[in-house]
C-alpha cells in the first residue's frame, strides 16, 4: 500500500503506508498479510484483506497535513470473538460517514450485519442490525479454536479450525 501527493509527475514521491506505532509498512505485500479491497471515506480508509488466512479488516485513521499530503494516524484491525470466521465490507455509496456496515459469521455465529463506528471500532460499540435467525440453536452450547497442524513432512503449518459442543 503506497501513497502520493495529489499531484502530477509525482512517482519518485510515492511512499509505503506506514503503521503509526511501529512506523513498519501496513502491508508489505508478503503471503502473511494480503491486501485485496480499499473503500475511502472523508476521514478513513477501509481496508479489507487476509493475514494468516483469515478474512480482515482494518480500518485506517485519517489527517490532513497539507494541501496534497494525509497522513495516517491510526491504524486498527477489526477483532472478532471466533478465531475462525468471515468478514467483509458491505457496500457504502456515500463519502461522509462515521459507521461502516460489515457481514460477518464464523462456524458457530449465524450470519450478521454489524454496524462499527469508524472512530470507536472497538467490540464494545457494535451494533447488531440483522443476524440470520436458526431456530432451536444456541450458540453457547458450541465453541470454536484455530490451530495449526505440521504436515507429513513437517515443514509446513496446515490450518485447522475446530468446532465443538461444549
Amino acid at each position: 500500500l503506497l501513497v502520493a501527493p495529489a499531484k502530477a509527475n509525482c512517482e519518485e514521491e510515492w511512499t509505503p503506508v506506514l503503521n503509526p506505532e511501529t512506523q513498519q509498512p501496513l502491508f508489505d505485500g508478503t503471503y502473511e498479510c494480503a491486501l485485496e479491497e480499499i473503500t475511502t471515506f472523508s476521514n478513513h480508509v477501509v481496508v479489507e484483506g487476509r493475514q494468516g488466512g483469515i478474512p480482515r479488516i482494518w480500518v485506517l485513521s485519517l489527517e490532513k497535513e497539507n494541501e496534497h499530503q494525509v497522513l495516517v494516524t491510526k491504524s486498527e484491525r477489526l477483532e472478532f470473538t471466533e478465531e475462525a470466521h468471515d468478514v467483509g465490507l458491505a457496500e457504502h455509496y456515500e463519502f461522509n460517514v462515521d459507521k461502516i456496515v460489515v457481514g460477518y459469521t464464523s462456524l458457530i455465529t449465524p450470519t450478521q450485519g454489524l454496524e462499527i463506528s469508524l472512530n470507536d471500532p472497538s467490540e464494545s460499540s457494535r451494533t447488531v442490525l440483522k443476524q440470520r435467525a436458526v431456530p432451536g440453536y444456541d450458540k453457547n452450547m458450541y465453541g470454536c479454536e484455530r490451530t495449526t497442524v505440521k504436515s507429513r513432512d513437517g515443514t509446513t503449518d496446515i490450518p485447522v479450525s475446530l468446532v465443538y459442543k461444549k
